[in-house]
Formats: C-alpha cells, sequence, structure tokens
C-alpha cells in the first residue's frame, strides 16, 4: 500500500503537476518575431552553418547541398526572408539575391501570418539592408538597422550582418563555430547506425535460433509466493524518492540542479534495504541477482548481445514514437515536440551538469534501478506471476518513475521489459546493468553532441 501511493506521488511529481503554473505568456499573432532557441528551422540552419565552416566548403553546389538539409522555406515573407539569409551564408550571394526576388514578389498576407503595414515596411527595409551587405556595402546601415535585423530574427540576423566577414572576427567567430560537434554527432550515428542496425538483427536472429533449439533456458529461481522484503525495498525506494522530490522543490532553489543530481546518488544505499532487515550479505547478493555463476566477462558479453538481440524492438518503439509525434504535429502544429526533461537539461546545463548527468545515467541508473525494479520488484512478481506479467508489471512501473512525456515513454517501457527478460534468463543482474549502461550512454552522448552543435 505505501509502494502504491508512493509510486502515484513520484509519477504526479514527475510530470510536473506540483509545479508553480507560470502565467500564460501572451503571444503575438504575426510572424514578425524572432524565433524561439529551440526553432527547428534556427537549429538546422546553426548545424549547416557550423559543418560548412568546419569543412571548409565553398562551392555553390555542395553549399546549396547543406542547404537542401536545413528545408524548404516557409510560405510567409518573413520565412522567405531567413531563408535567403541562411542561403547567402551556405551557397553565397547569387542564391540569396534569387531568394530575396522570391520575397518582394510574395503576397503581404498569408492567412495567420499576415502583416501590417508597418511590419511590411519594416521588412522592405530589411531586404533592402540584405542586399547592401551582400554588395559588401555593410557598413553605410545604421545602427537601427542592425538592431532590428538581431530582434527580429536572433541568430539568423546576426549571421546576416557577420556576412563576408572573416570566421576569426569575434562577431561571426561564436555563429559558426561548434562544427566538429556536429561532425562527430554524424559520424556517431553513422556508426550506431550501421553497427546496431546489422549488429542487432544478426543478433535477435542468432538469439531466437538459439532459443528454439533449446539453448537460451531461463537462470531464475521464482521465490515462493507471499510477503518479501524485497517488495519492501522497493517501497522503501519509491518513499524515498518522494521525500528527495519534496525536499528537493521546496528546500532549493530552482537553479540547484547540479545539488539534485548529485544527492540521487543517496538512493543508491536503498538496495541494501533487506541486508538492514536481517537478510545474510551472501543470501541478499544471490537473491537480488549480483551474481555471475559463469564468471563477470562472460555475463558482460551476454549483456551486450542481448543488448544488440533487442535492438530491432527498441527501434520499433522510437520509430512508432516518431510516426505519432510526426502526425501530432501536422494535427496540431503548436503543440510543440514531447516532453523530454532530459534534452532541456543538457541543452540548459553547464559543463558540470553534464558530467553529472551522464555519471548519473551511466552508473547510478544501471546499478540502481536495476536493482529496485529488476532485482527486487520483478523477482517479488514472479513470486505470484509468469515470466511475462511480470515483466510487463516491472516494465510499466518503470517506465512512469521517468519525467518524460507520455509519448516517450513506449521506449523505456520496452526497455524496462527487455532488460526483465535479461534477469529471467541469466538470473543475474550484470546483463541488464550492462545493456542499461549502453543505451544510456549511446543517447545521452548524441544528445550532448547535438546540442552543443546548435547552441
Amino acid at each position: 500500500m505505501v509502494g502504491i501511493v508512493c509510486f502515484v506521488a513520484v509519477v504526479l511529481f514527475q510530470r510536473g503537476v506540483f509545479e508553480p503554473k507560470a502565467p500564460p505568456t501572451p503571444v503575438s499573432a504575426s510572424a514578425f518575431s524572432a524565433p524561439a532557441p529551440g526553432d527547428s528551422f534556427v537549429q538546422s540552419a546553426k548545424m549547416m552553418v557550423r559543418l560548412k565552416r568546419f569543412l571548409g566548403t565553398t562551392s555553390q553546389s555542395d553549399g546549396e547541398a547543406l542547404l537542401d538539409y536545413v528545408g524548404e522555406p516557409g510560405a510567409s515573407r518573413v520565412d522567405k526572408f531567413r531563408h535567403a539569409i541562411v542561403a547567402a551564408e551556405l551557397a553565397g550571394a547569387d542564391v540569396a539575391r534569387k531568394e530575396l526576388e522570391a520575397v518582394t514578389k510574395a503576397e503581404p498576407t498569408t492567412g495567420t501570418d499576415s502583416l501590417s503595414a508597418e511590419e511590411t515596411a519594416r521588412l522592405d527595409d530589411q531586404v533592402t539592408a540584405m542586399r547592401t551587405i551582400l554588395d559588401g556595402q555593410s557598413s553605410t546601415l545604421t545602427s537601427e538597422q542592425h538592431a532590428a535585423l538581431v530582434a527580429d530574427h536572433g541568430y539568423v540576423g546576426e549571421l546576416l550582418l557577420t556576412f563576408g566577414k572573416p570566421d576569426t572576427d569575434p562577431d561571426r567567430a561564436p555563429l559558426v563555430a561548434g562544427g566538429v560537434y556536429m561532425v562527430l554527432f554524424v559520424v556517431l550515428l553513422l556508426v550506431i547506425l550501421v553497427v546496431g542496425g546489422l549488429g542487432g538483427l544478426s543478433a535477435c536472429i542468432a538469439f531466437f535460433i538459439m532459443l528454439g533449439r533449446g539453448k537460451i533456458r531461463s537462470a531464475f529461481t521464482p521465490p515462493a509466493p507471499g510477503g518479501s522484503v524485497y517488495l519492501e525495498t522497493v517501497a522503501v525506494f519509491l518513499a524515498c524518492f518522494v521525500v528527495f522530490q519534496l525536499v528537493a522543490h521546496l528546500l532549493l532553489p530552482p537553479d540547484a540542479i547540479n545539488i539534485q543530481l548529485a544527492g540521487q546518488w543517496l538512493l543508491l544505499i536503498v538496495p541494501l534495504w533487506p541486508v538492514a532487515r536481517g537478510v545474510a550479505a551472501k543470501d541478499w547478493r544471490a537473491q537480488l541477482g549480483l551474481t555471475n555463476s559463469k564468471g563477470f566477462l562472460h555475463e558482460v558479453g551476454v549483456g551486450i548481445f542481448a543488448y544488440f538481440a533487442s535492438i530491432p524492438f527498441i527501434a520499433i518503439a522510437f520509430a512508432i514514437v516518431a510516426v505519432y509525434t510526426l502526425s501530432k504535429s501536422r494535427s496540431d502544429p503548436s503543440g510543440g515536440p514531447p516532453h523530454n526533461p532530459i534534452q532541456e537539461l543538457v541543452g540548459q546545463g553547464g559543463s558540470t551538469t553534464l558530467v553529472l548527468l551522464f555519471l548519473l545515467a551511466t552508473i547510478w541508473a544501471p546499478l540502481t534501478e536495476e536493482m529496485i525494479f529488476r532485482g527486487s520488484l520483478f523477482r517479488h512478481l514472479r513470486g505470484r506471476l509468469g515470466m511475462f506479467a511480470a515483466a510487463a508489471i516491472s516494465a510499466l512501473t518503470f517506465g512512469f518513475m521517468h519525467p518524460y512525456g507520455l509519448a516517450l515513454l513506449l521506449p523505456v517501457i520496452t526497455l524496462g521489459f527487455v532488460f526483465a527478460l535479461m534477469r529471467e534468463w541469466r538470473g543475474s543482474l550484470v546483463a541488464s546493468m550492462v545493456g542499461h549502461f549502453m543505451h544510456n550512454a549511446t543517447l545521452l552522448t548524441l544528445a550532448i553532441l547535438v546540442v552543443q552543435a546548435v547552441k
């Protein structure tokens, strides 16, 4: 009963139910406002501009190829103008001049992106200013024109004002630096797609062949049904997590994220609860799954193989989320992407935050979460339920403990289900801990690289 109450409280905390509601910010109906920091067009433009600088691309054809990755311009004159700025940076002044012709010929009103007479005049003045810059006469612009370009177009406006300047210019350098992160992201992503795709498919086929031949057998021994100190362990963990959240919300300032990340390590002692209740240390290790009967390195190897074998199923879960997100964004463009606080933390945090977050995701989570959800909860459930039912319940509990939007929970729940099956197969937690580490380390590294590439 304590565990259920605390689980509900954790889920509510993780979904921000107890967060103070900020007053709604008035939103202008005009398209003439600087893009938000997370605007997809701006992020794509940053990536390609920085990639071009890193690669040293100079030809118009190569620049146009990079421009294709930025995407097509929007329907409004403002969108077309911003696309022309990026075109100048990537493909050169001639391409940009052609795009500016489309800006001047476009209708000044396009539905919800309609411009007032004052805004139309302001945009026309900025088009003229851009032509002046493309002609190499940027020194003739006034300070008011400079300020207007930055205020109305943000990063893209700053980029225009530094057009033609050397990359070492103090105003331009921060706008084009960071291409190495983009290259590392692309290289790592390609490696993951090739190695993960081929290796995952091969491992998955091999696993089912071994299963069909009877070489995959359960090494897990279900406990006798009834009350369990390991169910108590789950309840204690949930209760401690609720207390931790209360302390963080009530006593710590909102910007004390590093203290919260460091403090979460205290929860690593909760799996020792059975020892405090009188279970012998040797029995505790065996029952929790902290064993490696065939050797630690053998279990690590099995964990790597099992994780690769699960990649096709994890990929399907991500594909379902991607299709759902895409269809939802088309039906409701104002809805935005699913809530992902980890991605937001990576984007907003400093170097110390990134280190703490990486250690938490790659060491704390594989140790603590595996001991709680697969070592304790799954073990208790297997005393009363079959393998798949116990795996499903533990996976759902594991998934909803994470602070993601509902649309992003399917891959996490799929992972929890896979890790529970690893525990059933091996009887040990080493394999699921290794798989947990591989998954978190890979995704978090990708997230850090892509955020660094667009900062």
